[in-house]
């Protein structure tokens, strides 16, 4: 986990965020970050671009939610 620069809110790295994905369902993953299950895809399987900012901002700060016990998967 990384903390952002300024001292903000923690992060989880691209390679956190890829271990987290493994045994996912990633349709229900997609329900709950509103992230497209064809990016998830692609993300998991490390197929295409480099994945947005965006979108592992939107996991991380999830998967940091889970964590807390805020939001269910």
């Amino acid at each position: 986990i990384n903390s952002r620069p300024g001292g903000g809110s923690m992060k989880l790295t691209h390679t956190q965020i890829l271990e987290r994905l493994e045994g996912v369902c990633l349709k229900t993953l997609a329900k709950s970050t509103g992230i497209e299950y064809n990016a998830l895809y692609r993300l998991k399987l490390g197929l295409g671009r480099k994945p947005s900012t965006t979108v592992l901002n939107v996991l991380s700060e999830f998967y940091l939610k889970l964590d807390a016990g805020k939001v269910r998967l």
